[in-house]
């Protein structure tokens, strides 16, 4: 996890913390909804990434490619939010259109907590 995230160029705290809440760094995991493994990604979240940030196919399915995708998207919504964890986090768990549309459910802003004190664990 923490080579993955370095190379991608965000904190490892941040992606340990995140694989931390969504899978508890299983990877064979997956959501009622089907999010996938280590960093629970959903099946058509990862042929976007795969098209779009990664430039191949990631397997999901493989603990690698499961961080490697976490890692481009988180990578991608910090971006596209000006590095705001927060939003970006948000973003991970709930996704931008539902925000847009019905704004931040308090399930998302406990992942927000969340996340934020597992990064401050030792």
């Amino acid at each position: 996890l923490t080579g993955m995230a370095e190379e991608a160029g965000i904190s490892p705290r941040l992606v340990r913390a995140i694989a931390w809440m969504e899978s508890g760094w299983q990877q064979n995991v997956v959501s009622p909804t089907g999010a996938v493994g280590l960093m629970q990604v959903e099946p058509y979240t990862g042929e976007w990434i795969s098209r779009y940030l990664a430039g191949r196919t990631l397997d999901l399915h493989v603990a690698r490619d499961n961080v490697a995708a976490g890692c481009l998207l988180l990578r991608h919504l910090l971006s596209i939010h000006g590095g705001d964890v927060p939003a970006a986090l948000a973003a991970y768990y709930q996704g931008d259109a539902s925000i847009a549309r019905y704004g931040h459910f308090a399930d998302t802003r406990r992942y927000q907590s969340a996340i934020e004190a597992l990064m401050h664990r030792d």
